[in-house]
């Protein structure tokens, strides 16, 4: 069982367990719980679990522990029961999800983080870059942005890296008729679509330079010029950018603008990658498997939670498609059922770094690419964090 909802431990001591002392907290009905199963201890900012000789033992992040000092997000498994360590100013508040902020679910700090950030941009800001990996809600974020800006233009909504090089600037700021061949028709472009409403453009970082350099005019003059026009047409729109890459270090690399990354980047906003939302998980699922579902195992609970999660939502959610196909008339939901999609407890994230690292190569036989989405890393990530650690991929390979 997951406990619902969030507790605030208090200062000192705090017994956990079947039948605690009245200041403890009780899971009466987990039967693999001791009595007095273990205690968290918290001074200032640090907390510590200790296990009090239990029958069964206590585990962090699929590991046994009979002591630890806790981090931020790390999992702990008592019996069949899991709490989630969560680490954060006392009094924080974060905006729920409520109104145009209604579509972005989550219980995460982070996710309170987001909705607090998109709330305070999203009437104001000309300009947005939504930066995230795939599959963490870069566009249903650019969605609410749109809402809260009020604009009673459209959304038009266009991606990148699908556009082709040789038709990127006629599909961006339209073109006249006869303007090359094929043009039978003047076309807009999705400048002008979005007219008085919202642009999104996602996956921004792909654009090729030579559109960015006009991309970059386009936002500073506030016009645009058609393929085959003379005069610049006036624009007036919001513009939202997305982007799975780092533009910091495509600047650097020569594979962006500079000028460009500062315009889109006076108001950065990050949405969290889904394994710095472990309570949002399974709350997630319920969307995939149903209102009525048999019984999740407390295995099969403890890898959806220590999942590193690669692509995310996206990734979850057909997690989930899975386990309602291949579970229809199970009296419980195992392992067995996803073992083929979910990491094995050795390559979780709670593990440390170094040791982490060697067991995704361990498993993937060196490959650096399966390495990096088992860890939800990027490839080129993967490869600093290899030097720094000083692991060789070619020591993994048979």
């Amino acid at each position: 069982m997951l406990p619902s909802g969030a507790r605030l431990l208090p200062a000192g001591e705090t017994l956990l367990g079947r039948a605690p002392e009245p200041a403890g907290w009780a899971w009466p009905d987990d039967a693999l719980l001791s009595r007095a199963h273990a205690r968290l201890v918290r001074a200032g900012s640090m907390l510590r679990l200790d296990d009090l000789d239990s029958r069964n033992g206590s585990c962090v992040n699929g590991r046994p522990v009979t002591s630890t000092h806790l981090e931020d997000g790390d999992l702990l498994r008592l019996g069949d029961t899991f709490l989630l360590a969560r680490l954060q100013p006392v009094g924080e508040r974060l905006p729920p999800a409520r109104g145009a902020l209604a579509g972005l679910v989550g219980e995460a700090p982070s996710m309170g983080r987001l909705r607090r950030e998109l709330a305070l941009v999203g009437p104001e800001a000309d300009a947005v870059l939504l930066q995230g990996e795939t599959g963490t809600g870069k566009s249903l974020a650019a969605g609410v942005l749109h809402t809260l800006s009020g604009r009673s233009g459209a959304l038009v909504r266009v991606n990148g890296a699908a556009v082709p090089a040789g038709l990127a600037e006629a599909a961006f700021f339209g073109h006249k008729r006869g303007a090359f061949t094929g043009a039978e028709a003047d076309e807009p472009g999705y400048f002008r679509a979005a007219q008085g409403g919202t642009l999104f453009i996602d996956e921004v970082g792909h654009l090729p330079l030579g559109l960015q350099a006009k991309l970059l005019l386009a936002i500073e003059e506030r016009s645009v010029t058609p393929v085959g026009a003379t005069r610049p047409v006036p624009v007036d729109l919001r513009l939202v950018a997305a982007t799975s890459r780092d533009l910091a270090q495509a600047v650097a690399e020569g594979d962006f603008l500079p000028e460009l990354f500062a315009r889109l980047n006076a108001f950065p906003v990050r949405t969290p990658p889904l394994r710095e939302r472990r309570e949002d998980v399974l709350p997630l699922l319920q969307s995939a498997l149903g209102p009525a579902h048999p019984p999740l195992s407390p295995d099969l609970v403890e890898r959806l939670l220590l999942h590193p999660w690669p692509y995310n939502v996206r990734e979850l959610l057909q997690v989930g498609q899975v386990l309602r196909l291949r579970g229809a008339g199970l009296a419980e939901l195992g392992v067995e059922l996803v073992e083929d999609r979910l990491a094995p407890v050795e390559a979780g994230v709670g593990q440390p770094e170094r040791e982490q690292v060697r067991a995704a190569l361990q498993a993937t036989g060196g490959q650096v690419k399966a390495a990096a989405e088992r860890l939800g890393r990027s490839r080129r990530q993967l490869y600093r964090d290899l030097q720094r650690l000083e692991l060789d991929p070619e020591d993994f390979r048979g």
